[in-house]
């Protein structure tokens, strides 16, 4: 509250001088109350080094850091950055196989890693959403030919490996990402993709 007051008082008597105009002084007021904490920093470095001022530096050094703190929490700068990343688990002939191999017990723990890792996600804060998708064979083909559209059954007959659920996840990094992916049960069998999702925020269309 004190540098606001002493910032404003600065520029309206720089106005009043006539140094510049009114908007100019609402700018050199603002300029001067974020800037204070580093102004009053180094004023205190520069007093201290005379004889009998030893300490000042350190309580300039604490009102500058309640301010700094204060700017960094209203403008969102203190808070991490993250990032979305999806975790592709993709299934194949082979894997089909181990699964439909599996017992009763060991399709249920099976599907309990799945359900501890969703639980866990969504605890920290970084799933975003989470889905298992259904055989190939029931999914349907789009194409638009001349504005016409036509659909056939089934997956792409080429490929041998289709996607069989994903996570979304908002982390950190790609290395927590990773983290992430290393615990689905396929990360075992090389069926595990992590791919950062594309940010299109502030691109020009």
């Amino acid at each position: 509250m004190v540098t606001l007051v002493i910032a404003s008082a600065i520029g309206y008597l720089v106005a009043r001088l006539g140094i510049t105009d009114w908007k100019g002084a609402l700018r050199l007021s603002a300029v001067l109350w974020i800037a204070f904490p580093g102004m009053l920093w180094v004023g205190a470095m520069m007093w201290e080094t005379l004889p009998g001022n030893s300490g000042l530096s350190t309580v300039a050094i604490g009102l500058s850091s309640v301010r700094c703190l204060r700017c960094c929490r209203a403008s969102g700068r203190g808070s991490p950055v993250t990032m979305k990343y999806l975790i592709l688990i993709y299934s194949n002939p082979a894997s089909r196989a181990i699964w439909e191999g599996f017992s009763r017990a060991q399709r249920a723990e099976g599907l309990g890693h799945y359900r501890a890792l969703n639980e866990e996600l969504a605890a920290s804060g970084e799933l975003i959403i989470s889905e298992a998708l259904a055989d190939p064979t029931l999914a349907k083909r789009v194409a638009v030919h001349e504005g016409e559209l036509m659909t056939t059954d089934g997956p792409f007959a080429e490929v041998k490996e289709h996607l069989a659920g994903f996570f979304l996840v908002e982390c950190e990094s790609m290395e927590r990402a990773i983290e992430h992916a290393a615990r689905v049960p396929e990360a075992s069998l090389g069926l595990v993709e992590v791919r950062p999702v594309l940010d299109l925020r502030g691109l020009e269309m």
